[in-house]
């Protein structure tokens, strides 16, 4: 679990990623009236953590299917970036991954993490977007 309290890139980004959706909850409730640009803001806050989010695990699968070879890609292909990246956004808008292959556990661990705070996130974010829906109603 050295993603989460051990360091690392993916560690900071994670907090990163906390501390912007607690920004942009406080930032979206704090006032009566709703402001264009407030709304516009958010949105841009939250699609900039998730494109964090994924990025930062890509580049943690890669390193560490350079280092220890825990993932198995379908086809002969060389590997690319953009191979790491289509592993991340399967697991940060699926939670599993649907065609790569996770063989060792430091693989399996980290796709375990990413899952859970993907699942966190969206969660979240489906949640304070609800309650801005029913506030804007009312």
């Amino acid at each position: 679990m050295r993603v989460l309290y051990g360091g690392g890139p993916t560690s900071w980004a994670v907090l990163i990623v906390v501390v912007g959706v607690i920004s942009v909850v406080l930032l979206a409730t704090s006032g009566d009236s709703v402001d264009l640009w407030l709304i516009a803001s958010c949105v841009l806050g939250v699609a900039g953590t998730w494109v964090l989010l994924v990025a930062v695990f890509a580049v943690e699968h890669m390193r560490g299917w350079a280092e220890r070879d825990g993932l198995e890609f379908p086809g002969e292909d060389e590997r690319d970036f953009g191979d790491f990246v289509y592993l991340s956004v399967q697991l940060s808008a699926t939670f599993s991954s649907a065609d790569v292959a996770l063989t060792n556990r430091p693989a399996r661990r980290l796709a375990m993490v990413q899952s859970i705070v993907g699942f966190a996130y969206s969660t979240v974010i489906i949640a304070v977007f609800a309650s801005l829906l029913i506030s804007l109603a009312a």
